[in-house]
């Protein structure tokens, strides 16, 4: 991939990524954070169910299927970005959209020091 090339996704990603805060900014005026986070996941799963469903397949074929403890996995980990996502929402009822975006900005680079300590 040219320089040019990767400097144009990054842009294009930026302008996706920004804009959404937008959008959810938005979105508080005619629903609830709860819902709005609902709604968000629903459609999110819709997208990636196929391609779960392809992938469990292809580990039994591997003679690798899911065990119990995965689903409990699955499960743990989906409740922690659940509930990540819906405090990111009620949070962006409360303050201006360039301050969402510079805190989410800020525990990219956060959360690897704080998984280190």
């Amino acid at each position: 991939m040219s320089r040019l090339r990767a400097n144009l996704l990054l842009s294009v990603i930026a302008l996706i990524w920004g804009s959404a805060f937008v959008a959810q900014s938005h979105a508080m005026a005619d629903m609830g954070p709860m819902l709005f986070t609902g709604l968000r996941f629903l459609i999110g799963s819709a997208v990636v169910l196929p391609l779960a469903v392809l992938e469990w397949r292809r580990l039994g074929r591997e003679g690798r299927p899911l065990k119990a403890r995965d689903g409990w996995h699955i499960a743990g980990l989906g409740c922690l970005m659940t509930l990540g996502a819906a405090l990111q929402q009620i949070g962006i009822q409360f303050t201006s959209v360039t301050n969402a975006g510079f805190l989410t900005a800020v525990y990219v680079p956060l959360v690897p020091v704080l998984a280190w300590v």
